[in-house]
């Protein structure tokens, strides 16, 4: 989380940079701007490009720019593949400036950058040679069609406190039980654990110690209404999954909320921007 998020929730007194100290750290100032960080794209982005790269001021503008556009100054290793690679690289450095006193300039991130893509593009030239194929593809999440409404759902576990919750998040165009419950008669339900899925489209040892929720799944979807379940890919996700962790610390057993926390709100405009990522 950058500071001009943190400040917003209250977690920092400043929002200032803490690399350049001279403006506040959004997070294209984090990416892009900070004078730590400027000198890297410079020598990654085309001349031809630079101008439209470093003045776009919306970050899903700039990102899709970045996306549809090879503006590499090497031709021969992919923009996608490379810009991904860079923000990936720059905020874990960042990271490091802040958290870990490890004050490196963005320039040293040059040739492991380069030398992540070339390996990764080994690779799959490799895999292609035996027959095992590899491509991007983007992934974000969709809204549903008109009439139905969406549930992504997700569980988190934590091993030392052995606490178990889940969280689950309904949206639709514009939880089974709860889904119901509020008259909702078309239902998409989505998670990305294989393991759910197949539970509760009756793929499973019926020996199954936890088989009493698989028959309660299916009491609800022989009801008078329309439920398809979907796998999803973690990435798209993300509110179900904080969630998730919200409600593992939280001493109610339920709750429902009619809009989401403050520290959720990013992740519900992404997606509702359709803001997604790159996934091989």
């Amino acid at each position: 989380m950058t500071d001009n998020k943190r400040l917003r929730v209250g977690l920092v007194d400043s929002d200032v940079c803490k690399r350049c100290g001279s403006c506040s750290e959004t997070s294209l100032h984090a990416l892009r701007n900070c004078n730590v960080v400027k000198p890297l794209w410079q020598k990654l982005v085309n001349n031809t490009a630079q101008p439209v790269f470093f003045n776009l001021n919306n970050l899903q503008e700039w990102v899709n720019f970045n996306l549809q556009n090879k503006i590499g100054m090497n031709p021969n290793l992919p923009w996608g593949s490379m810009f991904g690679t860079a923000c990936w690289m720059i905020w874990k450095q960042r990271n490091d400036w802040i958290f870990n006193d490890k004050k490196d300039e963005a320039n040293s991130l040059m040739k492991p950058i380069e030398l992540n893509v070339m390996n990764w593009l080994k690779s799959a030239k490799l895999n292609s040679s035996r027959g095992i194929l590899y491509h991007e593809s983007f992934v974000t999440w969709k809204p549903t069609m008109e009439g139905w409404i969406k549930v992504n759902t997700d569980g988190s576990y934590n091993h030392c406190t052995k606490k178990m919750s889940c969280g689950a998040v309904i949206r639709n165009d514009k939880g089974l039980e709860m889904a119901w419950k509020y008259g909702m008669k078309k239902v998409t339900m989505e998670t990305d654990s294989i393991e759910a899925l197949d539970f509760a489209q009756d793929l499973y040892d019926k020996n199954h110690p936890l088989r009493y929720l698989a028959e309660k799944i299916e009491e609800y979807k022989d009801r008078n209404w329309q439920v398809v379940f979907k796998h999803t890919f973690r990435e798209t996700n993300r509110v179900a999954d904080f969630l998730a962790k919200y409600a593992r610390n939280r001493s109610y057993e339920d709750c429902l909320l009619s809009s989401p926390p403050d520290e959720c709100i990013e992740l519900v405009k992404n997606d509702a921007q359709g803001l997604g990522f790159w996934r091989v």
